[in-house]
């Protein structure tokens, strides 16, 4: 309502009333808020870096996500230039795709909800290159017209590591080719765990006479057990007796844990086995609580299927 002074044609003075109904301009405003606090509240709890931008590439909004993967704080990050997060050649990349899809627009033919996913290098508040995917979008106003780039950034980093670790896996096979004895097996194999899992606390130990047997070991100190009874206490037992791999986050935790080294605080043990019988158990132990993955020990299992095989292989010969 606006009130306005008039004067009527009698001479007197007044006011007059101007109504207009902003109803729908509201109920707007209320859904154009919410959908904000949607978006920050999804955007609070995302892994993957969510930025907008104006279309001159002004940062309107980072996602906290970007401290655990790039280190900048959101405070840095939107006090940044775009191409100070890219490589030069990714961001000659990204430049020229949003060159693109602006082309794009200019014709009206294109679909307005639709996406562009690029692989992109950003760097890291270290220095370092870090590969992401990037899915780009355009943010619209009521008439379709673009005011906003939506982008949302995955961290590549794990996927990439699986690819090394599967490759390095397939190299194992063929190294274990070559052993000729349990020895040979059992470093063969230890090498190859310290280098995919960079983890320097390894025991490889076999099963014999109703014991488990160390073979071989990486680590520093000497070992407190070098032949453990099934029924004794250990991770390493608990995998022997239920011939299953036993991944522990935290042994501090865990009542079946042995103290064995000291800085351990996280530990998987898996079996080696043919036909259910078991051969040898591949153990890992680490100093950093939660350090192995449920797709960690698929990768050991695959490892363990590598060293049944040469196992029986030499055991045959």
């Amino acid at each position: 309502i606006k009130f306005v002074p008039a004067t009527f044609q009698d001479g007197s003075l007044g006011v007059t009333l101007i109504m207009e109904n902003i109803t729908e301009r509201k109920m707007m405003e209320i859904a154009v808020r919410e959908s904000e606090e949607r978006l920050h509240t999804i955007c609070s709890n995302m892994t993957d870096i969510v930025c907008t931008m104006d279309l001159e590439l002004n940062f309107t909004m980072i996602s906290a996500s970007i401290e655990s993967i790039l280190s900048y704080t959101v405070e840095e990050a939107m006090n940044m230039k775009l191409e100070d997060f890219f490589t030069h050649s990714s961001y000659e990349l990204a430049m020229h795709a949003l060159r693109e899809e602006l082309e794009k627009e200019e014709t009206g033919q294109e679909d307005p909800s639709r996406t562009r996913t690029l692989e992109l290098e950003l760097i890291h508040k270290n220095g370092s290159p870090v590969m992401t995917e990037v899915k780009i979008t355009f943010l619209r106003d009521l008439d379709g017209k673009p005011i906003e780039i939506l982008c949302v950034a995955r961290d590549l980093t794990e996927h990439l590591r699986y690819g090394d670790k599967l490759e390095a896996l397939h190299s194992h096979a063929i190294n274990l080719a070559l052993a000729s004895n349990i020895e040979e097996i059992a470093k063969t194999t230890l090498d190859a765990i310290e280098m995919i899992f960079r983890i320097e606390d390894l025991d490889f130990i076999i099963a014999k006479d109703e014991t488990l047997q160390l073979v071989d070991r990486k680590g520093p100190g000497t070992p407190v057990r070098t032949v453990i009874p099934f029924d004794g206490a250990g991770i390493i037992t608990k995998a022997a007796r239920t011939k299953n791999s036993v991944l522990v986050p935290d042994v501090r935790r865990d009542p079946d844990y042995f103290k064995a080294r000291t800085r351990t605080l996280s530990e998987i043990a898996v079996p080696v086995k043919i036909d259910g019988d078991l051969l040898a158990i591949l153990n890992l132990e680490s100093p950093q609580e939660g350090a192995f993955t449920l797709e960690d020990q698929k990768l050991l299992e695959i490892f363990a299927g590598h060293v049944a095989s040469a196992m029986r292989r030499i055991r045959s010969s």
